[in-house]
């Protein structure tokens, strides 16, 4: 089906939230906090103030880092956004290498949560972030918070497609030799899993048969999405509902349809131990893990607080289905070599 969402203005639910104190002109006071007013989010703010930013690294792109610099003013969010593979390198190299690690990672990649947890990576202690004492205890474990998630799709050329496949097995169809475009899974650990899933579904010919049809790849989903919107391509199997909606709204000709089976990008989120702002990370995962902070973060995509709390967000298809990221990485070579990759 095609998605669609009830449009919510970010800046209204922000502004329902948020209560100023003081006349116009004046210095925001910690009690500002958004939320819940009580003294853990207050002192959690002051103390963030005290450090004035948070580095923020993140395989989703979102209009949260705007969202939470409005909400706590005085906290300057400095965000970097890279390709699940590309980040998850970039942070344990960093790491190895004894720099200042990004205070807050929220990716797309569970073997890097499993590695990063094997390091000692993850500050496992969210006992002071107020947000955490009413979400979901399924989205939690151990440090590592799920944010939400973002279910794999059909996203098309409108322009050039007026008919798009209706199911997996409708994309070999003639029609769509060279015009298919795709994440790369070889760089992006749920593009892979997508493939596996299909690979259960429909047996190793089917990725053969995709290879076959002269699709090309891209490091990350945007710039299949942009290329796409420009025409470079027609059609595209890792399609996210919420790039393709950011394009949309710019007047891009795209538009996305829910598959099934699929999977998707499940965003994971960690505080780092040896944080340069470790109370700036805090108030950003409280805040990430509030209403106000999903409404921005999760908005079209899927919210662990679900579609009545956070309406900004969509449901997950019918067809999803979680894997298992040892089996998924087990079969990272077949994959890659089935779609002629490696």
């Amino acid at each position: 089906m095609i998605r669609t969402r009830t449009q919510v203005s970010l800046a209204a639910v922000l502004a329902s939230a948020v209560v100023l104190t003081g006349c116009a002109g004046e210095d925001p006071a910690p009690s500002s906090a958004p939320g819940p007013s009580n003294s853990e989010v207050d002192a959690l703010y002051e103390a963030a103030l005290e450090e004035g930013s948070v580095t923020w690294y993140s395989s989703a792109p979102n209009e949260a880092p705007a969202a939470f610099e409005e909400a706590y003013p005085g906290i300057t969010v400095d965000f970097v956004r890279l390709p699940a593979g590309q980040l998850g390198t970039r942070y344990a190299q960093e790491r190895d290498a004894g720099a200042a690690p990004g205070d807050v990672v929220t990716i797309a990649d569970e073997q890097f949560i499993n590695d990063a947890r094997d390091e000692g990576w993850i500050d496992t202690d969210l006992s002071n972030i107020p947000a955490m004492a009413e979400w979901p205890e399924d989205a939690v474990d151990d440090g590592v918070v799920t944010l939400g998630r973002a279910a794999y799709g059909i996203v098309y050329n409108t322009d050039l497609l007026s008919d798009p496949p209706a199911t997996w097995e409708d994309v070999l169809d003639p029609r769509f030799e060279g015009v298919i475009q795709n994440g790369d899974p070889g760089v992006v650990p749920g593009y892979l899993a997508l493939m596996h899933v299909l690979r259960e579904e429909y047996g190793d010919e089917y990725l053969t048969e995709v290879a076959a049809m002269g699709t090309t790849y891209e490091a990350s989903q945007v710039s299949v999405t942009q290329a796409l919107g420009a025409g470079a391509a027609t059609l595209g199997m890792t399609g996210s509902f919420q790039l393709t909606e950011m394009l949309a709204q710019e007047g891009a000709p795209v538009k996305f349809q829910d598959m099934s089976p699929t999977t998707g990008s499940t965003f994971y989120t960690i505080a780092s131990t040896d944080s340069t702002h470790p109370n700036a990370a805090k108030l950003l995962l409280n805040f990430l893990t509030s209403a106000e902070g999903q409404t921005a973060f999760a908005a079209d995509i899927s919210s662990p607080l679900g579609v009545d709390a956070v309406p900004t967000s969509v449901p997950l298809p019918d067809g999803w289905q979680d894997y298992s990221v040892d089996e998924v990485e087990a079969a990272k070579s077949e994959i890659l070599a089935l779609l002629e990759l490696q």
